[in-house]
């Protein structure tokens, strides 16, 4: 708030409860839900995210299925994806429509995202 900057940042965690806390804290915050294959309650993501009502939801690659990216963009959230460092798996994320990844490989990745979409569907 002192620098005009809640905007410019997404806070993200695996504690939900934390996020929660944070919104009641800060409710212009942005927020999102981290989840990973092995976590107790990740299959359940989407009633988790009724509760949080996050900006973004944070999907490990195991959770990512075929139809996982509408269904979030569904609920009006955003949709990211970590931990993404395989330019082919960055091409196809790119193809099903998430709006972000996290990467280990930013300067690869930027390379992918500029890649002609033409490019990437042949």
């Amino acid at each position: 708030r002192q620098y005009d900057m809640i905007d410019q940042g997404v806070i993200s965690s695996f504690n939900l409860f934390s996020l929660k806390r944070i919104q009641r804290m800060v409710p212009e915050i942005r927020c999102g839900c981290l989840f990973y294959e092995r976590q107790v309650g990740a299959r359940f993501w989407p009633k988790w995210t009724q509760w949080i009502q996050p900006y973004s939801v944070h999907l490990s690659q195991a959770l990512i299925g075929p139809t996982t990216v509408n269904q979030i963009h569904q609920q009006n959230y955003q949709c990211w994806v970590w931990t993404v460092n395989k330019p082919e798996n960055a091409l196809s994320l790119q193809l099903q429509g998430i709006d972000a990844l996290i990467t280990d490989d930013p300067k690869t990745m930027l390379q992918v995202r500029n890649r002609p979409i033409q490019e990437l569907e042949s």
